[in-house]
């Protein structure tokens, strides 16, 4: 399983956009700029799913998304447990040369 460095950038889909203002949700701006993706190839889900992994507001959390045209679907988004946390900061680490 492969992990690419990614930069945190926010993107909203033409269908948030027409959701209220309290309810949009783009794709969220990390605390650094170096997070972890992954496909996520555990099944077929029909489509191409990426898990994201990075610091939030002080938090690790994973994002489930997928690439829709040139937007970023966001699937879920939660915190990491403590174990989960470890793992992915490891392989940040190694991918910012730490």
């Amino acid at each position: 399983m492969g992990y690419i460095s990614a930069h945190g950038d926010h993107l909203r889909s033409a269908q948030t956009a027409s959701y209220p203002a309290r309810a949009r949700v783009g794709f969220p701006r990390f605390d650094s700029e170096t997070t972890a993706t992954r496909i996520d190839d555990r099944k077929d889900y029909g489509e191409m799913r990426l898990i994201t992994a990075g610091y939030l507001r002080g938090r690790m959390v994973v994002i489930v998304w997928t690439p829709r045209g040139r937007d970023r679907h966001i699937i879920s988004m939660r915190h990491c447990h403590a174990d989960e946390e470890e793992e992915w900061r490891k392989i940040i680490d190694q991918l910012a040369g730490g």
